[in-house]
């Protein structure tokens, strides 16, 4: 048995299944995936913030090096996988009751001049509210729970959703 083992693709090389255009141009690309102004950017976000924590001995409480951070990461993986499993759900979930909400109220403001004079100053001015002073009352109403959660992220995304979206039907030509 060697390396290159039956793949999938009919007899094709197990290695050619993984790299369709050849395990050298593979390689050879790596440095322009590497090099790319994102990467770069990011990289020396990452190595500033280690030098400087470092060079000003900033306490490990107020301001932790990235490779502090990732080597808590990699130690505590199994307890932040399942969080971050829940909280994507209250996520998408708060993304999408957002969308369909802020559609159906852009709809409705759409299809009715008067909604639409009534809820499009409600609509602009609620643009202006930090969502972080909902929160508490989020807690309040809904628990501590999943639900707040939910709708904390519905209402993040509502007002923009029925702001745009009625923008674009009021931009729209009828014919």
């Amino acid at each position: 048995m060697s390396l290159a083992l039956e793949g999938r693709g009919g007899g094709r090389p197990f290695i050619a299944t993984l790299f369709p255009q050849g395990l050298t141009a593979f390689m050879l690309s790596l440095p322009r995936m590497l090099f790319k102004p994102q990467v770069v950017a990011l990289l020396s976000a990452a190595l500033l913030w280690e030098g400087a924590v470092r060079f000003f001995q900033i306490p490990l409480w107020y301001l932790p090096p990235p490779s502090h951070i990732a080597v808590t990461v990699y130690r505590n993986f199994h307890y932040i996988l399942p969080s971050a499993g829940i909280t994507a759900l209250e996520t998408l979930l708060g993304l999408f009751i957002g969308i369909a909400i802020g559609m159906a109220l852009a709809l409705g403001m759409g299809a009715s001049r008067w909604l639409a004079q009534a809820l499009s100053p409600l609509a602009v001015v609620s643009q202006a509210i930090p969502f972080i002073a909902l929160a508490p009352l989020m807690m309040i109403w809904f628990g501590f729970g999943i639900t707040s959660k939910i709708a904390m992220a519905a209402i993040t995304i509502f007002f923009s959703v029925t702001a745009a979206f009625y923008e674009g039907l009021r931009r729209t030509d009828e014919n």
